[in-house]
């Protein structure tokens, strides 16, 4: 039945609905409408509004829901930071979870020359379980084009329609007998990127018949998200690398006190007397039992003397490099030294 021009009661019927948010509400309009009826016209007027603003509803809904995604992602890749492992699994689950099916992490081994799977979620536990056996092994760059020219220009690549049979010569046979499994028909592989430099990749699979193919809002959010995950990796390895110099500092210290307290036992139980004096004041600064009882002074004394009381002139170095040159830094023994006299 070939509809009538809008009425004036029409269009007041739509307005009162789109009023209490019946975003779908619209004025009908016949297929051949006549432009000169007034009421046809105000009806296509308002109908191009009501699209607009349902346009720019959906708009604003879908970026309020982006950023929801970037915010709760950031804080979770925040307060994982100290936990590298714990990291990488949660940015994959992340991505996983926020684009869909799949997500393989992988990082630019220290050679440079491979990716090495750190980190995977599937959808599923069986695709989760195959995940994981298909990527058990680094990926050399220059036998993958893709992911070489992906790490080297930090562009991403969106095969929106996977073609399998298009890279069976240039994959493994095992990843392409994964792919035929599952079915997968869309992939997406974006750069971790930091300073300009590229050191790892975030690889997301679509395989469900559900799931459509990735495209451009997928591109954006999943770009998005690898930034903060990409700042979340380097902050770790900076903690980890912190920490690490920490731990060996302390560790050279630690050696170093009982190194020290080694010598000291050495020193203190040495039958032979043994001193420690300054090279440019040569007065003592350490004397062992052995020199106490050889010698005669108590402690005090002796640390209150120099080298000059206890040895000939002639064997009194006149300076710090002749004690260098000479090689008579503080030695044992009591011949030529001038012990305390004893009445």
């Amino acid at each position: 039945m070939k509809k009538s021009a809008p009425s004036l009661e029409d269009l007041f019927a739509v307005m009162s609905a789109a009023s209490y948010a019946q975003a779908d509400a619209r004025v009908p309009i016949p297929e051949d409408p006549q432009l000169e009826d007034m009421p046809t016209r105000l009806g296509i007027a308002l109908n191009v509004l009501l699209n607009d603003l349902s346009v720019r509803t959906q708009t604003a809904e879908q970026m309020a829901e982006r950023l929801r995604i970037l915010a709760e992602a950031a804080h979770e890749f925040s307060a994982t930071t100290q936990d590298p492992a714990r990291l990488l699994s949660t940015v994959a689950r992340r991505l996983a979870e926020s684009l869909k099916d799949q997500c393989v992490v992988r990082l630019v081994s220290e050679d440079g020359l491979a990716l090495v799977p750190v980190a995977v979620y599937g959808a599923d536990d069986d695709a989760d379980r195959l995940l994981r056996e298909v990527y058990s092994d680094p990926m050399p760059l220059d036998r993958y084009p893709i992911a070489r020219r992906v790490h080297e220009s930090g562009e991403p690549f969106v095969a929106k329609k996977f073609d399998l049979d298009n890279v069976r010569a240039s994959t493994t046979p095992k990843f392409f007998e994964w792919a035929r499994r599952i079915g997968l028909h869309s992939l997406l592989m974006i750069p971790l990127r930091t300073r300009d430099a590229s050191f790892g990749q975030l690889l997301l699979t679509r395989y469900r018949p559900e799931s459509p193919s990735f495209d451009d809002q997928d591109l954006n959010l999943a770009s998005a998200l690898a930034d903060h995950a990409a700042i979340a990796i380097a902050n770790s390895r900076s903690y980890v690398a912190e920490r690490h110099a920490r731990a060996t500092a302390e560790k050279a210290k630690d050696d170093l006190q009982a190194s020290e307290a080694r010598y000291r036992l050495m020193f203190d139980n040495s039958p032979l007397p043994k001193w420690l004096y300054d090279l440019e004041t040569l007065r003592f600064l350490a004397v062992n039992d052995a020199a106490l009882r050889g010698y005669g002074y108590s402690r005090e004394e002796f640390l209150a003397m120099t080298i000059k009381d206890i040895r000939a002139t002639e064997e009194v170095p006149v300076s710090p490099e002749s004690v260098r040159d000479a090689d008579i830094a503080p030695k044992s023994g009591t011949a030529g030294r001038a012990a305390k006299s004893c009445w």
